[in-house]
């Protein structure tokens, strides 16, 4: 419930002439003001900021609501999903026939995705080498690892010249411009014989 009180004009008047009284409804004395008191605006302002928290406290509670039952779906989701198995299958790797370059590369990339994809049936680096045609050293107790197995079969069926033929790609051509060198005395050719 709230009381109006009405608004008292404080406008400068002029020493000369009295203030002028008017009997119509638009002056402040007369009809009762708009403007609040400053305890109503504080009042109507403690009413709006209740209310904002009563909407904040109902929005967070629906938050934690929300929040509560996405984290049971997804604890139902991981708890459904985990006996699952691997979806994805991947054919055996291919026998290796022993040719060099893209064959051999192939089989590599075969062996690294089957090892990849399937890593329960490959927990260890001695049941990763299972294609190795060594596994004699796993019988003996020596470690076997994966890496000097693909390192073996890298050395042993990819190319070796590899770095040769690039630093002779990478030379620069010959300089036609330039004389050829001075043969030693003694020395002929074939063109000098017939000339």
């Amino acid at each position: 419930m709230s009381v109006e009180y009405p608004l008292v004009s404080l406008r400068k008047t002029s020493r000369l002439a009295p203030p002028r009284r008017s009997t119509s409804p638009s002056c402040p004395l007369q009809r009762p003001s708009k403007r609040l008191s400053s305890a109503q605006s504080y009042f109507e302002l403690m009413r709006m900021m209740g209310k904002e928290h009563a909407q904040q406290l109902a929005t967070e509670e629906t938050l934690r609501q929300t929040q509560a039952r996405l984290d049971a779906t997804a604890g139902q989701q991981n708890s459904a999903s985990a006996p699952a198995s691997n979806p994805m299958v991947i054919a055996k790797p291919q026998t290796f026939d022993g040719t060099r370059d893209t064959a051999s590369k192939a089989f590599i990339g075969q062996i690294g995705l089957h090892a990849v994809t399937y890593p329960k049936q490959f927990p260890t680096n001695t049941s990763k080498v299972v294609f190795a045609p060594y596994m004699d050293k796993a019988f003996n107790g020596e470690p076997v690892v994966l890496n000097e197995f693909l390192n073996d079969f890298r050395s042993s069926f990819f190319d070796h010249n590899h770095r040769h033929r690039a630093k002779v790609a990478l030379q620069p051509p010959p300089d036609r411009n330039r004389p050829l060198p001075a043969r030693p005395q003694g020395e002929h050719t074939a063109c000098d014989e017939q000339c």
